[in-house]
């Protein structure tokens, strides 16, 4: 009984200290009746949440519960493996429910620690919150009473990490996604999100399963993690699981792929466009030659042999995660270039006319430029050479082109171009307008200079050129649409050439000259004249200057 009083006396006067007027005698009167039923009472050490296992970081109280002691001055301890841990005197006069206590240490006022333990006080319990490191022993004690028993902390070292499960895809696309925490514990609700990790993923983004499971049919980049506790801590992201399927596509998109084209495969992933990739290529023909960088598959000049079926994955960098092959895509290239087809209208020139050249192409609204030119005679190679119009030396988007001011026979080409780099098609044929100018700088005249001929197996026509030229040649455009030389139909001597006996010679003729110049143009129709039966027949021919 001295004991007690010894510790009664000794609570009393650190009361005292802070209790002004009060009288000694009463005071210890009152503290010995309000202390002595409550020695020996056992305290209970409770720890909320009630989980099996904590991880480093998490918050976790500590619940001390005196069952007893209303309107009572009282010293509280919390301990750890047998070590005072969080010890703290407390003074009041009277405590109602849920008030927030304040504490003092060796007389020193205590709000909170650099752990962030708050302290908090109720009618019959206190309670501190704690972020246990390790496994742990605790418990607590009401002044130099008895301590509670002894409760365990489990403490994984480490902050856990979400796993994130795909399923395969049901009909129509969808795919079902399950999230989970390495160890198995409780109380996670789990958080969604897609792509860059900003927001969480609500209903009306994609149809939640339960807590853990998500169905989506939108391709992209997944995540997950999960979160317990208030405030909530959260777990790791899981890695990422990619439900985008990869597909390759051409650029440009052209309906037809010709010879000797440029053009580029693209592997795409849906919902991947903010996040670095590495990609793998499936091709048909490994000896044919492409250029891999990154997401594109590079042809520069088009052959039969790239035809065949393409496909590409893509693996997110630093990641195992990965889309599956894509679908093939089957490319064709002709194996011809493309040859356009060049118009000129009017085909005759009348004086003031200008001149539209017309370039048609196979599907003209797919990125085609295209280029113009004057063919200039060129007679040591029996052809002509090209010479850009003005004003089309970067080409044209429209597919036609007017030539003002032209008054002689002039040959025009064209052809076009597409990519990056350029490709060009095969030139158009030589298209002509004809002039029936005789004063040009080269003339053509047809001898004999009458208006029917009389065509038999000794006919002789000559078609003869003037002008100032060392060299000639007479063309002919026939009525079925070939361009020919005189050596092909006649004899070219000089500056004349010889068409004898019976031959066809419906078409136009002119003379080229060796300096690059056309004559006016002759338009020569060959009829055949109709006798009665027992008559001989001969056919006639007439020649018209135009």
């Amino acid at each position: 009984m001295g004991t007690f009083g010894a510790h009664s006396a000794q609570i009393c006067i650190s009361v005292l200290d802070f209790k002004m007027g009060q009288a000694f005698p009463h005071l210890l009167g009152l503290f010995l009746l309000m202390m002595l039923p409550l020695y020996g009472q056992l305290q209970v050490l409770t720890v909320e949440p009630d989980w099996s296992t904590f991880f480093t970081g998490e918050s976790v109280k500590l619940m001390c519960d005196m069952r007893e002691g209303k309107d009572a001055d009282w010293q509280y301890a919390i301990r750890k493996d047998g070590q005072e841990l969080y010890p703290f005197s407390r003074l009041k006069t009277h405590m109602t429910d849920m008030t927030t206590a304040t504490f003092y240490k060796s007389r020193s006022l205590i709000v909170t620690d650099p752990n962030q333990r708050t302290l908090m006080m109720s009618e019959n319990a206190a309670e501190i919150g704690i972020q246990p490191q390790s496994d742990s022993s605790y418990t607590c004690k009401l002044g130099t009473g008895d301590e509670s028993q002894p409760i365990r902390v489990k403490v994984e070292p480490y902050r856990p990490k979400a796993e994130l499960r795909k399923d395969a895809a049901a009909a129509g696309g969808k795919v079902t996604l399950t999230c989970s925490t390495i160890i198995p514990s409780h109380g996670w609700k789990f958080f969604w999100y897609r792509g860059k990790k900003k927001d969480s993923l609500t209903a009306q983004d994609v149809a939640f399963l339960s807590n853990d499971r998500i169905s989506t049919s939108q391709g992209g980049v997944y995540w997950c993690r999960g979160g317990r506790g208030n405030p909530v801590y959260y777990t790791e992201y899981s890695n990422p699981i990619v439900t985008s399927a990869a597909a390759v596509t051409l650029q440009p998109s052209w309906p037809e792929i010709y010879y000797g084209e440029a053009l580029t495969l693209w592997c795409r992933i849906e919902g991947g466009e903010d996040f670095e990739w590495m990609y793998q290529w499936a091709v048909p023909n490994a000896n044919a030659i492409g250029i891999q960088s990154k997401n594109e598959y590079r042809i520069n000049y088009a052959t039969g042999s790239h035809n065949g079926n393409y496909r590409c994955l893509g693996q997110m960098k630093n990641t195992t995660s990965s889309t599956a092959w894509s679908p093939a895509f089957n490319l064709r290239v002709s194996n011809n270039k493309l040859k356009p087809n060049l118009t000129v209208s009017p085909s005759w020139l009348s004086s003031g006319d200008s001149v539209t050249l017309n370039c048609r192409v196979k599907y003209p609204d797919v990125g085609w430029r295209f280029y113009w030119y004057k063919a200039i005679p060129n007679l040591p190679i029996k052809f002509y050479t090209m010479e850009p119009l003005p004003g089309s030396s970067n080409g044209t988007e429209q597919p036609y082109f007017i030539v003002y001011g032209q008054t002689q026979t002039a040959g025009y080409v064209c052809r076009a171009a597409r990519g990056n780099p350029q490709s060009f098609t095969y030139n158009s044929e030589v298209k002509f307008v004809w002039s029936g100018d005789v004063e040009s700088a080269a003339t053509l005249s047809v001898s004999p200079d009458r208006a029917q001929h009389f065509i038999t197996d000794t006919m002789s026509l000559s078609l003869t050129c003037a002008g100032d030229s060392a060299e000639w040649t007479v063309n002919r455009f026939s009525s079925s649409g070939y361009l020919t030389r005189c050596a092909t139909w006649g004899s070219m001597t000089g500056p004349t050439c010889y068409i004898n006996g019976q031959k066809s010679i419906d078409g136009v003729y002119w003379c080229e000259t060796a300096t690059g110049l056309f004559s006016n143009a002759v338009n020569i129709t060959g009829s055949q004249a109709i006798y009665p039966k027992g008559i001989s027949c001969k056919l006639s021919m007439q020649a018209s200057f135009l």
